[in-house]
């Protein structure tokens, strides 16, 4: 799973955040940014997504949304939080995105952000 690795999210907005399925089998004969090695998410794959704070504080749960078009866009998804954010605490936080196949799961991933507070009122 990959995400941009300068990511930032300003307290008060909308929680979207785009991730990458891919299958990082090194044996596999295609550079490790094709989109060739994205998983297709159907029925069969789900996510749990979950936000902490640097000290393991729950913070939020997140939803996911795979990409409408999964042959254009083949492994990619969304995660989002449909509640507000204005209370979320400013600083580190972690989220932890679990992947299921299958109704197993099959991996698990952190992914580190910073809470930045809003400047304007």
């Amino acid at each position: 799973m990959s995400c941009n690795d300068e990511f930032f999210f300003k307290r008060s907005d909308p929680f979207v955040w785009p991730l990458w399925l891919y299958d990082a089998d090194p044996t596999l004969d295609l550079p490790p940014d094709d989109p060739a090695r994205g998983i297709t998410i159907d029925d069969s794959v789900s996510f749990e997504c979950q936000i902490n704070d640097q000290y393991g504080n729950f913070i939020a749960t997140m939803q996911y949304e795979p990409y409408a078009d999964q042959v254009l866009d083949k492994g990619w998804f969304v995660i989002e939080n449909s509640e507000p954010t204005d209370d979320w605490p400013i600083g580190l936080a972690v989220t932890d995105v679990k992947v299921i196949i299958d109704g197993v799961h099959k991996h698990s991933i952190n992914f580190e952000f910073e809470i930045q507070g809003v400047q304007t009122p």
